[in-house]
Formats: structure tokens, C-alpha cells, sequence
């Protein structure tokens, strides 16, 4: 789990280590309805930006290879 501020614009920011903070997009976060109430998530591009600036493990490929196939 990943702590997000959600701003009522639709953007978010979340805490960096050195006291800052990382600014996002709001196109990088969504919501889903899932039993009987509404969840602020990870949108598909947030998803594919989030795993890119780093060595890819084994797990990060899979979760690659999922998000490809979700955006066909």
C-alpha cells in the first residue's frame, strides 16, 4: 500500500524520502466500485509510468505482461 494525498482536482502527491513531495497527474489515478463502495486506485497508465525508471524484477514483469494485456 502506497499512501497518496488525492486532491479534489483529481491530482495527487505522495511523500518522498527526502521531505518533499512527488506530484501526479490526474490522469494516473481512478476509482472502481467494488462491493458496494467506491476505491481510489492506480489507473492503467499510472500503473505502466509506476513500473519504468527501474531494474525490472521477475514480479514487475509479470505485472507488465498483465497491464498489456488489460490495454488491448
Amino acid at each position: 500500500i502506497h499512501p497518496f494525498v488525492l486532491n479534489e482536482d483529481g491530482t495527487s502527491k505522495q511523500a518522498d524520502l527526502e521531505g518533499g513531495w512527488y506530484e501526479f497527474e490526474k490522469d494516473y489515478f481512478g476509482s472502481v466500485f467494488f462491493e458496494g463502495k467506491t476505491i481510489p486506485c492506480i489507473s492503467l497508465k499510472g500503473q505502466k509510468v509506476f513500473h519504468s525508471g527501474y531494474e525490472l524484477r521477475d514480479k514487475d514483469k509479470h505485472d507488465i505482461s498483465i497491464l498489456e494485456s488489460l490495454s488491448k
